[in-house]
């Protein structure tokens, strides 16, 4: 399972930095780390290569629109989770990467199109853009379910494991993982504080 382990905010090195960090935390599952920018500033004739895009806040699906319309291929991965908003538990949908997208072109034919594009502030690396390695494209999308959506799974816990409380009316109590109650989605743990045990959404949880 792909694991956005980025700040959904924009990076303070700036977008030539996210590109650095997505490309060395988007590894596959079971495989050694790779440096995918190593060739990354290569420059490529004629031929279509992937790059990244930052957006204006919330024109991540706009472009996308405008993109794929004129024939490119664009990846515009969402993220769905659970989040306690309200007083309660609910599935919100954000971008996995808030201000980017990543599209599949030949950069001497499209690049000036696309940056003039309403909404684009540039092409990450400017007049000499940055190819993202294609492995990290397959990545995303290899974790894709429909809808361009990500889904986080549930964190697995064994008996015994020490946890931490991260949203909610007990956020930041910590306690003990106890056992699974009703499938992997609800738990039941051991609260340090206040003695007592509390059933609770897994997606609260996190391994101390």
């Amino acid at each position: 399972m792909l694991i956005p382990c980025l700040e959904q905010t924009r990076p303070p090195g700036g977008p030539e930095s996210f590109l650095d960090k997505s490309a060395k935390i988007l590894c596959l599952p079971g495989r050694p780390f790779r440096d995918y920018t190593k060739h990354s500033r290569k420059f490529y004739n004629n031929k279509n290569m992937w790059y990244a895009i930052y957006t204006k806040p919330g024109k991540e699906d706009s472009i996308a629109l405008r993109l794929q319309g004129i024939g490119i291929d664009v990846v515009n991965p969402k993220l769905k989770s659970r989040k306690f908003r309200q007083n309660r538990l609910g599935e919100v949908i954000e971008p996995l990467f808030p201000c980017y997208l990543f599209a599949d072109f030949e950069k001497d034919k499209y690049a000036h199109m696309i940056t003039y594009t309403r909404g684009v502030r540039y092409i990450v690396g400017k007049q000499n853009p940055l190819v993202v390695h294609k492995e990290v494209i397959n990545a995303i999308r290899n974790n894709i379910e429909y809808d361009n959506i990500v889904i986080m799974k549930p964190q697995k816990f064994a008996k015994g494991d020490a946890v931490v409380i991260k949203d909610g009316p007990f956020k930041h109590f910590s306690g003990i993982f106890e056992s699974a109650v009703r499938g992997p989605e609800r738990v039941m743990i051991l609260l340090d504080t206040l003695y007592c045990k509390l059933e609770l959404d897994s997606y609260y949880l996190a391994k101390v």
